[in-house]
């Protein structure tokens, strides 16, 4: 049996993947408190922001046990010196890779990027983020948003952004919130926690945030005050298996064997007395309707019908155009694989595939603009 203090047993008792952040406001003299936290926990990433590290420590100071760490410092690029600082810690368990080409360091944000990979489901990225009060929101915003438009070209399986925002989403009525909300519906964006990640002498904010764009992939998430620092935990737990697309259903009337001249016959067929005598119009119109229905439940029956769901707004004419001769090419190539045939449904598929990237990448780039100019 786990020895596990009552701290940290809620976040051991989630299941699923479990994805964790935490201002920790300095991490060299609590790296034994995180230490005992993953282990503990058995937290599958952990995200640390305001690491405040610089290169006087090693990354042989920041090693735990069965974790990888993925760390990234402030550098020059956010002209200032000192403080903030990005941290993952990885359980080994999983795939996690630190995608160095995409972290950020600026005035107004920085960024650390992870992707995760899991058999037979698209990436997972994630990104360990810090904005500074002081920093710009809509430069800091401009960053995100170019990169998602790149991430959202490449079809993920999920987007997750965890970390201190800097945007207290419990001061109702303020511009910068209003501003931020509008951010999160342009991109398709869902924000999670909703009690307070700081409490101070006077006042409790929501600063810390986790932010999706697969709501439906995570099924708990909130937050635990650990007393490392004065901003709490947030944690949210991802579903382990890839989710299939629930298909709607509606009834409707097969009409394939309907003949309208057997249907009026039976219809004068019916005996209507019992409607006709009635006293109660309330329960004339029941029995009509009761009577009607059985005759038209004979001569067009009830079915279930799949619907489709509406085609995403970026797709074209051109588009479709594109995918039917990628079919057409690729049935052809099924019929007589010929090396001619081979190479004109690989060029189609390619061809197909370039075009919706471009077509996303310009239908969220216009997306993201109207929400500026808004």
């Amino acid at each position: 049996m786990h020895n596990t203090t009552p701290l940290y047993e809620e976040l051991r008792s989630l299941r699923g993947i479990t994805f964790a952040s935490l201002n920790i406001r300095s991490i060299y003299r609590k790296i034994h408190e995180v230490n005992l936290l993953l282990n503990k926990s058995k937290l599958d990433l952990l995200l640390l922001n305001e690491t405040w590290l610089n290169h006087s420590v090693g990354d042989e100071e920041l090693q735990i046990d069965n974790y990888t760490s993925h760390r990234f410092d402030r550098d020059a690029g956010s002209g200032k010196r000192g403080g903030g600082g990005l941290l993952a810690y990885s359980r080994n368990h999983y795939n996690f890779e630190h995608v160095f080409d995409w972290n950020v360091c600026t005035p107004d944000i920085e960024i650390q990027w992870l992707k995760l990979s899991l058999p037979r489901t698209r990436p997972t990225y994630i990104a360990n983020i810090y904005r500074p009060p002081e920093g710009n929101l809509e430069n800091a915003q401009s960053i995100i948003e170019n990169k998602l438009i790149d991430i959202y070209a490449e079809r993920p399986g999920d987007i997750v952004i965890m970390g201190d925002y800097n945007v207290d989403l419990l001061s109702w009525g303020n511009n910068v919130v209003n501003k931020y909300k509008l951010f999160l519906k342009t991109c398709r964006l869902t924000q999670l926690i909703s009690v307070p990640t700081r409490v101070g002498n006077h006042k409790a904010s929501l600063l810390d945030h986790v932010i999706t764009n697969r709501e439906d992939y995570y099924y708990q998430s909130g937050t635990l005050d650990l007393g490392l620092s004065d901003h709490s935990l947030i944690f949210a737990a991802r579903k382990r298996k890839k989710l299939h697309r629930v298909v709607q259903r509606m009834s409707c009337r097969n009409y394939r064997n309907f003949i309208p001249e057997n249907f009026r016959c039976h219809i004068d067929r019916t005996d209507w007395s019992s409607i006709t005598h009635s006293q109660d119009a309330n329960v004339a119109a029941r029995l009509f309707h009761e009577t009607f229905m059985s005759v038209a439940d004979i001569h067009a029956p009830i079915k279930m019908i799949n619907v489709k769901e509406s085609a995403p707004a970026w797709m074209s004419g051109d588009y479709l155009a594109h995918v039917d001769e990628r079919k057409f090419l690729s049935k052809c190539y099924r019929k007589s694989p010929t090396d001619l045939n081979l190479q004109l449904k690989t060029e189609s598929i390619n061809r197909t595939k370039t075009l919706a990237e471009s077509l996303q990448r310009s239908f969220f780039q216009e997306a993201l603009q109207r929400t500026l100019v808004t």
